[in-house]
Order: structure tokens, then C-alpha cells, then sequence
């Protein structure tokens, strides 16, 4: 029977494995255009933009917005999706820079499109602010990717009023293209599919080898760490070129670039580059598995 401490130590131990914070599978801003009224748009993040679409055209009773409530502006539809976040907290600070592009520290004073509140409302704006964050010194580094679904804005995003330089190269699917059925299946773009694979080639590696870091050469072991406190746990990254190449400590590997956050990193055994945030999702997925697994078997 356990003891009061122990109980309590317990809780503990779960509590902070439940705030470990794992990269989500999708996660988005997104631009909404009134049909009716094509000069009123909407910004907003979600991680199910399908569902959101429904609320705001009150298909579901609960959620939407109360500015996409307003008489004469239903029904929307779906005309720009930025999406790739690493955190509903970083989508929230695109989104919030996306709706006050006058004020952001995102943008720098000097390149800003949008000078008061009052002006940044046509989609010749609002494109351009999009670009502006995307090369921003706080997202650019996230690996994220743009989709456009209606043509007319795409038109607009291509003829680039402001004449932004960027390096965004948007897809342009339809809405139907994009997503399948009711749920999140995103159709020529197999995020999760990669993701998973990438899970499944890391976690076969910890499980069937005692993995050493190709940097420092110490031992990576999970299972031999203390893992009651999950934020403790090494974040670990692996190759994903191919099975079993190499794992590295992430404070090792950041030591080998100059950048804070790079955009990728060489692979120290096989040389091939590796996109920073797609090593970052896995590490963090690997550290939860690891976590519970050993919260499982402490309760046992």
C-alpha cells in the first residue's frame, strides 16, 4: 500500500509528464472570406480547420466567432491555410501578428504594409502581411507551409502588390483536394504519414539498440535515466534518411551551427541534411512514449 508521500510523489511524476510539451500533428491559421460580402474577411487558428469552417457557418451550434455571426456574411469559405506550427501558442502569435500587422514585433517598422488599424483590410494586405511573417526572424525558422484554395486569391497572392520578397512557394489545391471526408486527411500532403514514419523508425532504434550519440559519444538510454521528471529527459534526435543511421543529443548537434534555431542540421554519420523542426517533432514524441511507458510500469 502506498504511503501518503508516495501518492503524492506519484502525482508529481504525472502531472509534469502531462505538461511535457509534444509538437502537434497539425496545427493552423487560417483566412476566411464572406461570400456575400467578399470585402470582409476573418483570421483565426485552429487544429481542425474543417470543424472551424462549420462553427463560423453556424452548421455547429457551438463555437464561431462573433464578428462571422454578423447579418448578410454567411456563408465563408476557406482561402488561405498557414499551417505547420510546432505549438498552438506559436499559431496564436502568428495569428495575433496576422490582426495587428501595424503593431507587431514581427514585422519590422521600415517594411510594414499596414500602418494603422484602420488600413490593412483589402486581401492585397492581408497576403502581404502573411509574407511578411513568413520571413520573419520569429517564424521563418518553423518549416512552414502556406495553402491557397481559391483562385482569385491566389492571383492576387502572385501579382504581390507590395512587392515582397519571399520565399514562400504556396500550394494551390482546392478545398476538396486539400481535405477528405469530415476529418483532418490532408490529400498530397502526408504530414502525418511522414511524422509517423519518422516515430516508428526512432522508437525501433531506442527499443532494439542502446544508441550512443555520434557527437559526444555517451550512451542515449532511456530506460536507464531518471525519468520521473519528463522535462529532464535529454531531447534526443535521430536521422531519418534511413533506419538506424545516427542519434545525437539536440545541445550537441545546435553546436555544430551558428543559427539559435536552424533552419537543418548535416546529419553527423550519413551527411545528409535534416530539417530542424521535423527532428524536433519526433524528439518530442520520443520523449512523451518514453515518459509514459515509464509511468506505466511505475504504477504496475
Amino acid at each position: 500500500m502506498m504511503s501518503q508521500s508516495q501518492n503524492a510523489s506519484q502525482s508529481q511524476s504525472v502531472d509534469s509528464k502531462s505538461k511535457l510539451h509534444t509538437i502537434p500533428d497539425f496545427y493552423s491559421v487560417y483566412l476566411i472570406q464572406s461570400i456575400p460580402k467578399p470585402r470582409s474577411f476573418y483570421i483565426g487558428s485552429t487544429p481542425d480547420p474543417l470543424r472551424r469552417l462549420k462553427q463560423h457557418n453556424g452548421e455547429l451550434k457551438a463555437g464561431g466567432a462573433y464578428r462571422t455571426k454578423r447579418p448578410g456574411c454567411r456563408p465563408w469559405k476557406l482561402v488561405v491555410l498557414v499551417y505547420g506550427f510546432p505549438s498552438k501558442i506559436s499559431a496564436l502569435q502568428f495569428e495575433h501578428s496576422l490582426q495587428h500587422p501595424h503593431q507587431t514585433r514581427h514585422i519590422d517598422s521600415q517594411n510594414r504594409v499596414t500602418t494603422s488599424r484602420s488600413s490593412g483590410s483589402s486581401i492585397h494586405q492581408k497576403l502581404a502581411n502573411i509574407k511578411l511573417l513568413l520571413q520573419s526572424t520569429g517564424f521563418n525558422k518553423m518549416n512552414l507551409s502556406v495553402n491557397i484554395f481559391d483562385e482569385k486569391v491566389g492571383e492576387v497572392w502572385l501579382l504581390n502588390k507590395f512587392k515582397i520578397t519571399d520565399n514562400v512557394n504556396p500550394s494551390f489545391m482546392t478545398f476538396d483536394e486539400f481535405f477528405t471526408d469530415e476529418t483532418l486527411q490532408l490529400s498530397k500532403v502526408s504530414l502525418d504519414l511522414i511524422h509517423q514514419q519518422d516515430f516508428q523508425m526512432a522508437k525501433s532504434f531506442i527499443l532494439n539498440n542502446t544508441p550512443i550519440c555520434n557527437l559526444c559519444n555517451q550512451p542515449i538510454n532511456y530506460f536507464l535515466e531518471d525519468t520521473s521528471n519528463g522535462s529532464q529527459i535529454l531531447l534526443t534526435g535521430f536521422c531519418y534518411h534511413s533506419p538506424d543511421c545516427s542519434a545525437f543529443h539536440l545541445t550537441c548537434i545546435a553546436k555544430t551551427t551558428p543559427s539559435l534555431i536552424p533552419d537543418s542540421v548535416q546529419c553527423p554519420n550519413c551527411n545528409n541534411q535534416l530539417t530542424w523542426s521535423r527532428i524536433i517533432k519526433t524528439s518530442t514524441k520520443i520523449r512523451q512514449y518514453i515518459s509514459k511507458d515509464t509511468l506505466s510500469k511505475q504504477s504496475e
